[in-house]
């Protein structure tokens, strides 16, 4: 498409399916991975904070949230995931599987994404391309511990013995559970859905050789998803139409992120917002204000906190409302309240199903 264009800054959205759920892998992939993760989840996620820290993602003072809580089917009450000692030595092996399944779908898709990579250098495009490698959201807990396997519910099988080898066939359909994507929120609290930073905190990977980004750094500066389309169109050159096919556009509420990424700044103090099926969550500068479904507002200070573990909406009840003004005010212009639950609705109905 790009060769077809070369004048022009060309796009291409690149979305795989892996590695969510169902997990799918070829044997080969998935065997070299077979014994990688019998050490259990409580270890896999002490193995990651350290190599995060050597690596300068967090820094050297983060601590290690614990052990996620998860919802029973129907949300009616909060349990917390298991340590991974505790379970039976059957219940490992299916779950040692499952995150097998799941590291063979990265390593796929990883290779691919090299496919791509040298394409671009092979046609002399690698080092005037933006790439930008994102994660939509944490990883997905549903529905408990153990994963689940069929296509929608909470009903799970206990894999052991010659069964094992049948996960992650074409005929399959697994998940990893709550415990497998604590570990992969490491190391955070709680998963997609919601607001909490293991719902909402994902991996950014920029890279752009000709545009004079800071290069071999970690930028802190938040970020969101509303900011991809102004970064692209300054990238391109381009400018942000005041209409299309004769209608007005909506103003675009993020910000480009160029000059974030080139002088490394990290003093962005705007506010941010965020909602998921009821979860919600408001970000000004230090300060973050979050609610799961249902449940009373939590304020963290997440420059000091970011596991989100020292709750402090008691101790500065005057910015929690002040917060909680913003997100209703945005919520309300944005159309995301009412939410679907208090219109009696798990979902909003379609406006315009043509």
């Amino acid at each position: 498409m790009g060769r077809e264009t070369k004048e022009k800054p060309w796009f291409l959205y690149l979305a795989f399916n892996a590695p969510h759920f169902p997990l799918h892998a070829r044997p080969e992939d998935i065997a070299k991975y077979a014994t990688r993760y019998d050490v259990g989840w409580d270890t896999i996620r002490e193995e990651r904070l350290k190599r995060m820290k050597a690596l300068g993602v967090v820094s050297k003072d983060s601590a290690l949230s614990k052990r996620s809580l998860y919802w029973d089917w129907g949300e009616t009450q909060a349990l917390r995931n298991p340590a991974w000692d505790s379970l039976p030595t059957d219940r490992r092996g299916d779950l040692a599987r499952r995150m097998a399944i799941y590291a063979a779908m990265v390593d796929q898709m990883d290779r691919n994404i090299g496919r791509v990579i040298t394409d671009l250098k092979s046609h002399d495009e690698f080092a005037n391309t933006l790439i930008i490698f994102i994660s939509d959201n944490g990883a997905c807990y549903e529905w408990d511990p153990f994963g689940f396997d069929i296509w929608s519910g909470r009903n799970n099988k206990l894999h052991w013995g010659e069964q094992l080898e049948t996960m992650g066939n074409a005929d399959s359909y697994h998940s990893i559970g709550s415990g497998w994507s604590n570990a992969s929120n490491t190391p955070f609290r709680l998963y997609k859905h919601y607001s909490h930073e293991g719902g909402i905190s994902m991996p950014a990977i920029i890279h752009w050789p000709q545009g004079d980004l800071a290069r071999g750094t970690i930028n802190n500066t938040p970020a969101h998803i509303i900011d991809l389309v102004p970064t692209l169109l300054e990238a391109a050159g381009s400018e942000y139409p005041q209409q299309w096919e004769g209608e007005s556009t909506l103003p675009l509420p993020g910000v480009s992120l160029l000059s974030t990424w080139r002088a490394n700044d990290t003093g962005d103090t705007r506010t941010l917002f965020f909602e998921h099926q009821g979860s919600r969550a408001v970000r000004e500068g230090n300060w973050k204000l979050v609610a799961t479904r249902g449940e009373p507002w939590e304020l963290y200070d997440i420059s000091k906190d970011r596991i989100e573990s020292r709750n402090l909406v008691k101790r500065h009840p005057k910015l929690a409302k002040s917060l909680e003004a913003k997100w209703d005010r945005w919520a309300e212009d944005n159309q995301v309240t009412p939410l679907p639950k208090d219109l009696g609705a798990e979902y909003l109905p379609v406006l315009n199903p043509e």
